[in-house]
């Protein structure tokens, strides 16, 4: 049951996908900054509000960019998946961006997998 929704504002890629009833994977590329993330948190949102979501994965494979809000959203979105004792994963490849986890530590908070397939397969 996979749907796929992308749409493209202001060259900001943003894609949503339904590989399963609970589960939704959000695909951000491009730059995330301050005026691009809160159309990301907007899209998570979104996704959460819908019943039965108990899985949620961000796909950052296409990102070029990623500043304090990026991180702030992704906080936001691990808080309100815990709240629901809910699944969250990131996919980054290893890649230049994925220091910016390394040196806030929040590759020790946040589950960061190198493929949508490695992250998709962590659910419960």
């Amino acid at each position: 049951m996979t749907e796929f929704t992308y749409h493209v504002e202001a060259d900001f890629p943003l894609g949503v996908e339904t590989p399963s009833n609970g589960c939704r994977i959000v695909a951000a590329g491009g730059e995330i900054d301050a005026h691009t993330a809160p159309r990301l948190r907007e899209r998570i949102h979104e996704m959460l509000a819908e019943p039965g979501i108990d899985h949620l994965v961000i796909d950052l494979s296409s990102a070029t960019f990623l500043d304090s809000s990026a991180l702030g959203v992704l906080v936001g979105a691990l808080k309100r998946m815990r709240e629901v004792d809910g699944r969250f994963d990131i996919v980054l490849p290893t890649s230049r961006l994925r220091r910016i986890f390394e040196i806030t530590a929040l590759d020790r908070v946040l589950a960061l997998h190198e493929t949508r397939a490695e992250a998709l397969s962590t659910a419960v």
